[in-house]
């Protein structure tokens, strides 16, 4: 998904990454997307920032947990923690520059 993660990377405020995230976690879950994922994630939403933290940390263990996955699973399953995890990144980044007093500028 690499519009959602650039997008994400690009982003200046926390609304901004949550707004692509959302849009993100709507395709997941209003397609067929939804059901190839392990079961424990197929009650996958992003609510706020807080959300996509401890979603991104859920993904990771589910991922590390080698749950057995075709390889169409396998790649949604990246494809939803890359832009979780990115997120998750850019975030983080966000809050470091606003506790320095910095103005939010683009990751680079």
């Amino acid at each position: 998904m690499v519009g959602e993660i650039y997008a994400i990377q690009y982003a200046t405020t926390q609304k901004e990454i949550l707004e692509e995230v959302l849009e993100f976690v709507r395709y997941i879950r209003n397609g067929p997307v939804i059901m190839l994922l392990p079961e424990e994630l197929h009650d996958l939403s992003v609510r706020d920032v807080e959300d996509i933290h401890a979603w991104n940390q859920k993904l990771c263990r589910a991922h590390a947990a080698g749950a057995p996955l075709n390889a169409t699973a396998r790649f949604w399953l990246g494809e939803v923690e890359q832009v979780l995890s990115v997120a998750s990144r850019r975030l983080g980044g966000l809050k470091q520059r606003q506790r320095a007093g910095a103005e939010p500028d683009s990751p680079c």
